[in-house]
């Protein structure tokens, strides 16, 4: 119970290196690598889309790439003008109430780096909210056992963003509503989800 396939969970919160010399380093291949990940973003075939967000969700990934990496690479997305950040954020918002499977497959692996990026890099609160609200309500808008599953998957990882940096900062009453309706649906379905949904809400 309580499965959600995201395999970078909790166990390293890399966040508490926030003032070690490295925040102004970028690995010379981090860089190519966004620059080939920005080439297949582009390239707009589902397979190369999600070979892109596979690979990004690695780099983001301290367990997986080091520290240093996927601090580096987090902080780099997270500069405004950032062509592979905002291909990632304009997926996002086109998929935010399309569970279709590959597109599905393409939201999560989206949102999965999103939870990367935010355990080392600040957002702007207002592109958080529009990126982690859909995610939450979809979950309340499930209309069969498919969707639900989906739903349950985006709206876990979306309280994964929530619970690092400044996501508890967008945390209003229409989102407070959106957490509490997931609590609800979670509670006997997911407990990850439903421990995060709980948590979040305390911060009201």
């Amino acid at each position: 119970n309580g499965d959600d396939g995201d395999d970078d969970d909790d166990d390293d919160d890399g966040d508490d290196d926030d003032d070690d010399d490295n925040d102004d380093y970028i690995p010379s291949s981090s860089s190519s690598s966004l620059t080939f990940i920005s080439k297949l973003l582009s390239a707009g075939s589902p397979d190369s889309q999600l070979l892109a967000l596979s690979t990004l969700a690695s780099m983001t990934d301290a367990s997986k790439m080091g520290l240093v990496t996927a601090k580096a690479t987090s902080q780099t997305l997270a500069m405004p003008g950032n062509d592979v950040a905002d291909m990632v954020v304009r997926l996002l918002l086109l998929n935010d109430t399309d569970t279709a499977d590959n597109n599905a497959m393409l939201e999560r692996q989206a949102m999965i780096v999103l939870c990367n990026v935010t355990k080392h890099a600040t957002l702007p609160t207002a592109l958080l909210k529009s990126l982690v609200l859909p995610r939450l309500l979809l979950l309340s808008s499930s209309k069969n056992d498919d969707q639900t599953k989906t739903g349950i998957q985006m709206a876990y990882l979306a309280t994964k963003c929530l619970s690092q940096r400044n996501g508890n900062a967008i945390i209003d009453t229409e989102v407070a509503d959106a957490l509490y309706r997931a609590k609800t649906v979670a509670q006997d379905t997911h407990d990850g989800l439903y421990q995060r949904a709980s948590q979040l809400l305390l911060l009201l």
